[in-house]
């Protein structure tokens, strides 16, 4: 009696309705290029924060980044892989991670391996083994997902594994994609001293080398990283002197500190503080038509005699509408010629 067989119906996708949904479909490559972003921006953050001048770095060398840490004449090398998604990870994303740093593991037990990782993470053996807290269950499970490995690849060199060792070699990161551009222009300020006005221009120089090295797999140091900066303070100094340098700044909404919410008390103008603190009382009915004005003209002026409050509603303005513009404050300008330096 021959076998009976079941013929299975192919599920036919539906054409698209118009060349926008088409265009909206095909997304693999800003799908693609999320996570490529996410190892850029890491790369760059991490080579910024070594603050060893021994340590160097791989990228796309064994895996994303391998880092190398000289100590006491030996070299102690991490291998991190980067992986960036949207959408919620089980325990079964982790099976290519773990066959990869066992390739390597086999080969040379001295090395280290860290997933860094930014994407919402399922309960269960995943999370358990982020957070090494495996339970008996868990460990069971993770025995498991080796040995199919194992089965898969035989020709390893499989004499030398050791669960608990290798286990034991692994570590677990998370850090937020969102924050890393800021965290690379903190760092910068921090360790080199740079003005805030021209941090971004460092920031861009770092994030260009990153990026050469991680086409050519090439190493970098810290001596390298030091002489792209001062590459870059030099290519400033070179620059055209603007006499507007420093006539604009960026008003900060941040909150005061106890003696900066002081000041208004004391008789003093408002200050962007002020404002965020609730001081002076708000003037519905101005600060609308102040922000109408700004909507639709170019320029607006408001008129008043001293003491009136023309800076407050200023002030109140561009704090409600901060989030559709980026408020600056022109501190000096002295005659109308000078008004080409600053626009």
């Amino acid at each position: 009696m021959g076998k009976s067989t079941k013929k299975k119906n192919k599920k036919i996708t539906a054409p698209k309705a118009n060349i926008q949904e088409l265009s909206i479909s095909r997304d693999g490559g800003q799908i693609a290029l999320r996570g490529y972003s996410y190892q850029f921006l890491y790369s760059c953050y991490l080579i910024l924060s070594s603050s060893n001048p021994s340590n160097f770095f791989q990228l796309e060398g064994i895996e994303d980044i391998d880092c190398i840490m000289q100590k006491n004449g030996s070299n102690d090398i991490t291998h991190i892989q980067l992986k960036y998604s949207v959408n919620k990870q089980d325990a079964s994303f982790l099976t290519d991670v773990l066959k990869n740093f066992l390739e390597a593991y086999l080969l040379d037990q001295n090395r280290f391996f860290k997933l860094v990782y930014d994407f919402p993470v399922a309960k269960g053996h995943l999370s358990k083994i982020f957070a090494s807290k495996l339970d008996e269950k868990s460990r069971t499970h993770w025995a498991g997902v080796i040995s199919n490995i194992k089965k898969n690849n035989p020709s390893w060199n499989w004499s030398v594994y050791d669960f608990d060792k290798f286990i034991s070699h692994l570590s677990f990161e998370k850090i937020e994609k969102s924050i890393l551009a800021t965290e690379i222009e903190k760092t910068l300020i921090r360790i080199y001293e740079i003005n805030t006005d021209n941090v971004s221009l460092f920031a861009n120089s770092i994030k260009i080398l990153c990026f050469e090295k991680m086409e050519q797999r090439a190493y970098v140091t810290k001596a390298e990283l030091d002489s792209k900066i001062q590459s870059v303070k030099i290519d400033i100094s070179k620059g055209p002197q603007n006499p507007a340098h420093s006539w604009i700044r960026k008003l900060d909404y941040s909150k005061p500190s106890i003696d900066e919410g002081c000041s208004f008390y004391e008789g003093k103008k408002a200050t962007p503080a002020d404002i965020v603190s609730g001081f002076p009382i708000k003037r519905p009915s101005l600060e609308k038509d102040v922000i109408n004005s700004i909507c639709e003209n170019m320029v607006t002026v408001i008129k008043a005699s001293s003491g009136q409050g023309k800076t407050t509603l200023a002030l109140r303005a561009a704090y409600i509408l901060q989030n559709e513009y980026i408020p600056y404050q022109l501190l000096w300008c002295d005659e109308i010629k000078e008004i080409g330096n600053i626009v």
